[in-house]
């Protein structure tokens, strides 16, 4: 499969839809299962060049200090559970000035932290001591404690093997950093996402009245979590705070915001006809096809909705009203696309064609008469409907992607395709049961 220029643009173009476009995530929840991995490996991949090349720069600074040179002349070291660097022999215990063959002072090893005679006030570019390693760089002094480099094991530091280690680690390729960068970037991006995945659902359900199945929180939050790589791919040329806490927070903000507009769309749609059927509507295919289905039970197999004359229109509105009244009390599962629909990309349906049903033995006019699956209760029990619109809708909206296992439902009942059909086990089409609308097993939605 050939990938078009105009589709490169389009891809090229995710990571700022993510970060600035909660629409955009409606075509994440609808058309994009199982990118969520590949899509972070990628942004990893990409934020990784540029921090690459970065750290190399930082490499060819340390490398004009000598620093393989100069690291050799450290005396030998013994670091202790404890995270307490000591000389293995002790009368190398007293302050050291290590220069490079420039006469430049590159590393101080005093490990009480005194003032060293010749250089008070001084700062060298690399200071070790007997609880911590200090790096002096230009947005300020940075410290590594020896327990957090060596653990509670402890260890012995030999000054030829960590210069020889060092040596490599400077010559090492391009491709070899960036590897690395892209393997840093992606660990803690998958960690934000997996925080901000669980507590996205937790509070999704519990405060917004929206249950989202792990998947689909895990693919919002794969894209809410651009924000976090990109932030931290600024951090290699401004200096700034990024906490664990802050990153986890930015994917669950991202989703509850999306959330909370997915809520508001079902409720404006379930309430006006003519916005569900509004081609800007993000639900509005599976609200188009819904509209086909007649008070006969029969299918209307004509042109798309935006191509009908004003009159067809009205019937077609018609019909997704009479629709919505009769599964409004128990309209929980939202999208579910039957693969008999043909579509014309990842979610709009083209003219939708009744596909070619098998051929049945001879059946009485009366059992070959196709029945209204929304009309069979009001035969059985006449009532009168509410108004559309009468009362504000407020959930609860499952979108679990394993809704059929769902406990508020009926699993023997049927899943409805867009012509009002349910489909069984074993593949065949099966007749909806209208006993099942008193069970609240209505037509499904799956994202």
């Amino acid at each position: 499969m050939q990938i078009q220029l105009t589709d490169l643009k389009r891809y090229a173009l995710y990571p700022l839809r993510a970060m600035f476009s909660r629409r955009f995530y409606f075509d994440v929840m609808m058309k994009m299962r199982g990118v969520g991995f590949t899509y972070m490996l990628i942004l990893c991949a990409v934020c990784a060049v540029p921090s690459s090349v970065k750290v190399m720069q930082a490499f060819a600074n340390l490398q004009n200090y000598e620093l393989t040179t100069v690291v050799a002349q450290i005396p030998p070291s013994y670091i202790s559970p404890s995270g307490v660097l000591s000389p293995s022999n002790p009368d190398d215990a007293a302050p050291l000035v290590i220069k490079n063959s420039k006469g430049q002072p590159v590393l101080a090893y005093n490990l009480d932290e005194q003032t060293i005679e010749g250089y008070e006030g001084g700062r060298f570019p690399i200071t070790i001591t007997a609880t911590r390693l200090l790096v002096n760089t230009t947005e300020g002094l940075v410290e590594f404690p020896w327990q957090t480099l060596y653990g509670n094991q402890g260890g012995t530091f030999e000054p030829l093997a960590a210069a020889q280690a060092l040596d490599s680690f400077f010559n090492s390729s391009f491709m070899v950093i960036w590897g690395l960068v892209t393997c840093w970037l992606f660990s803690i991006q998958a960690f934000v996402v997996l925080v901000g995945a669980c507590v996205s659902k937790a509070l999704a359900r519990f405060v917004g009245k929206i249950t989202v199945s792990f998947r689909l929180a895990l693919r919002l939050s794969a894209f809410g979590s651009t924000l976090v790589v990109a932030l931290l791919t600024l951090q290699f040329y401004v200096s700034f705070g990024l906490t664990y806490l802050l990153m986890c927070m930015i994917p669950v903000i991202y989703t509850l915001s999306f959330l909370g507009l997915l809520h508001r769309v079902l409720d404006a749609s379930l309430k006006d006809v003519n916005y569900a059927l509004n081609s800007s509507n993000p639900f509005y295919p599976w609200f188009e096809v819904k509209s086909r289905l007649r008070a006969d039970g029969s299918v209307d197999s004509g042109p798309d909705y935006s191509q009908l004359t004003p009159e067809q229109k009205q019937e077609r509105a018609e019909n997704l009203k009479r629709a919505i009244l009769n599964e409004y009390p128990h309209l929980r599962y939202m999208l579910h696309s039957s693969e008999e629909a043909p579509r014309a990309d990842g979610f709009g349906y083209q003219q939708y064609q009744q596909p070619q049903q098998p051929q049945q033995p001879q059946q009485t006019q009366q059992q070959q008469q196709p029945q209204d699956p929304f009309s069979a209760q009001q035969q059985s029990q006449p009532q009168q409907q509410p108004q559309l619109g009468a009362q504000p809708r407020h959930g609860p909206y499952d979108f679990n992607d394993d809704n059929r296992n769902d406990d508020n439902r009926n699993d023997d009942a049927p899943i409805l395709n867009e012509r009002g059909y349910g489909q069984a086990d074993d593949g065949s089409e099966v007749q909806r049961n209208p006993n099942d609308e008193k069970k609240g097993t209505g037509g499904t939605f799956v994202p």
